[in-house]
């Protein structure tokens, strides 16, 4: 899932031997239509690990081109470019509610204040848009 067009958040590795950067650069082509020319890491978290051993990991990425797509047959993808603060506007009012994503856009918001981001990504950022 591609959350935004800011930040890369929950991949799915369909070959556990696939690197975990690798698999999150396929998909954000694959599925989103985009390659990146930066990238910063923003999460590792264990999922649930009191029934599994699943760890999801995500990424901010920016330097945003277009790339061809090739979703799976059996995806049906819809991508939405958001302002960021528009996300974590919905993330409030909870329209978002997948885990990993309003985790994400929490890393990134603390990332950015902090100066974790470049000055450049964090101010277009958190800059209001419209």
């Amino acid at each position: 899932e591609i959350s935004l067009g800011l930040v890369g958040s929950e991949m799915c590795i369909r070959d556990r031997d696939e690197d975990p950067f690798d698999g999150v650069r396929r998909e954000l082509a694959e599925e989103a239509g985009l390659r990146a020319e930066h990238w910063a890491p923003a999460l590792k978290v264990e999922m649930s690990n009191s029934i599994t051993d699943e760890i999801g990991m995500t990424w901010i990425a920016w330097g945003l081109s277009p790339a061809p797509t090739a979703p799976d047959p059996t995806e049906i993808i819809a991508v939405a470019r958001v302002p960021f603060l528009d996300l974590l506007d919905e993330i409030g009012r909870g329209t978002v509610r997948d885990g990993l994503t309003v985790a994400t856009a929490y890393r990134a918001y603390h990332m950015a204040m902090v100066g974790e981001l470049p000055q450049a990504l964090a101010q277009a950022m958190l800059r209001r848009v419209g």
